[in-house]
């Protein structure tokens, strides 16, 4: 049974024994988090017990494996997520001397973001934000999972993300900012043409959890263009690491081609025509904004999408 955001008055006086329950709920374990927080195992163990006799229902499962959150376990990390998104707003604006009426222009925007994505776009465009918007400042969690960074808006733990081709959700907007598409890349020293028989004798690099089109898989790409056969398949989390690996000459591998644009300037890798799979659209990659519906007029938000959309539209010339 979960626990509303409505807690009762006694819990308010354990908010120090919160933060501790969450570092636990967060590593898994007790030995750890009291590591962390450089305190006593016991120390920790009598916080949460604490918590769970004002509340009365168990927050944490103990097991052989570690620890598991209950749905009240659940219910209070996320409300204790959403406290740290609001006290680190709440610190910037103090910062800053922005008032209440500055929101638009001052402001600290927790965003998420692809690995990949943090590498290629946000040290760039952070600098160019920052030329245009001094005082609106980013929090950036990377994460190789959309879905999970998408959870995190729903929750207010994040106040935006970027992800590909996210699945509707009625909670949300999802803003188109960004398409490109994928292609096959390998190092040079594979040939530029290969049939589709020298490609199954090659190793495959793949993401298969990242996704194309309407948020569709991109290892069901790889069987509909028949690129999986019985050749060793290489799977991995992260373009980057896709890509580094196809510089090596480990195999070939699908890739956004503004992931692979660099390389490729670089001559480290090159883009490869298999015949008889057709080239264009090979598979659409579309980069999307995603936030609260409750924040379709927040004006730091949106400020945000707004330069980012002009950076990557920007990129296809320059950037990507």
């Amino acid at each position: 049974m979960a626990i509303s955001s409505d807690f009762p008055s006694s819990l308010q006086d354990h908010l120090e024994k919160i933060q501790a329950f969450s570092v636990v709920a967060r590593i898994g374990s007790f030995r750890k988090a009291a590591i962390q927080l450089r305190r006593t195992q016991p120390s920790i163990s009598r916080a949460v017990k604490i918590l769970e006799d004002v509340i009365g229902q168990p927050l944490l499962l103990r097991t052989q494996k570690g620890v598991h959150l209950t749905p009240a376990g659940i219910a209070l990390l996320e409300f204790n997520s959403r406290i740290s998104v609001e006290l680190g707003k709440v610190e910037h604006r103090l910062r800053t001397g922005a008032g209440p009426g500055a929101q638009g222009l001052s402001a600290k925007v927790f965003v998420g973001s692809y690995e990949s994505h943090a590498i290629r776009m946000w040290p760039t465009f952070i600098r160019k934000l920052a030329d245009k918007h001094p005082n609106i400042s980013i929090s950036l969690k990377t994460d190789c999972a959309g879905e999970k960074m998408l959870e995190m808006v729903r929750s207010s733990e994040l106040d935006l993300a970027f992800t590909i081709s996210p699945r509707p959700h009625s909670a949300l907007i999802h803003q188109a900012i960004y398409s490109d598409q994928f292609a096959i890349y390998g190092s040079l020293k594979t040939q530029k043409s290969i049939t589709m028989n020298d490609f199954k004798k090659i190793p495959f690099i793949l993401v298969p959890t990242a996704t194309y089109g309407e948020g569709q898989r991109l290892d069901q790409l790889a069987w509909k263009t028949g690129f999986l056969s019985k050749q060793p398949i290489h799977e991995l989390d992260s373009f980057e690491a896709a890509k580094e690996f196809i510089s090596a000459g480990v195999g070939v591998g699908l890739l956004p081609r503004w992931v692979a644009k660099p390389a490729l300037e670089a001559k480290k890798i090159r883009e490869l025509n298999v015949q008889g799979v057709s080239k264009d659209p090979l598979g659409h990659h579309t980069f999307h904004a995603s936030y609260r519906k409750t924040d379709r007029e927040n004006p730091a938000i949106l400020a945000v999408i707004s330069e980012a959309s002009g950076f990557l539209k920007l990129g296809k010339q320059s950037w990507v």
